[in-house]
């Protein structure tokens, strides 16, 4: 419980916040192809929608899983549980 805290709901470059910030700036850069209208950056910008969409429901799917672990198995940490778990 606690390695997945540090790893993925710190600030490290492993963690959730982070790469959220990197799907962010790789929206941004979708949408400013699309706003650029040629066809190379539309096929540019709708291979990384397809890239975003998918890592999205990966980091979905993994945020379940944390909740399932802390849900199941976060007595281990005791008192820590709610500060690890809404880190």
């Amino acid at each position: 419980v606690r390695a997945i805290h540090e790893r993925y709901l710190t600030q490290c470059p492993t963690s959730i916040r982070p790469r959220l910030e990197r799907l962010s700036n790789r929206l941004n850069g979708a949408q400013a192809a699309q706003a650029r209208g040629s066809p190379e950056a539309l096929a540019t910008a709708s291979s990384d929608l397809l890239v975003l969409r998918q890592s999205a429901f990966i980091l979905a799917e993994n945020c379940s899983n944390y909740a399932d672990l802390f849900e199941h198995v976060g007595f281990v940490v005791g008192e820590e549980l709610d500060t690890v778990a809404s880190a």
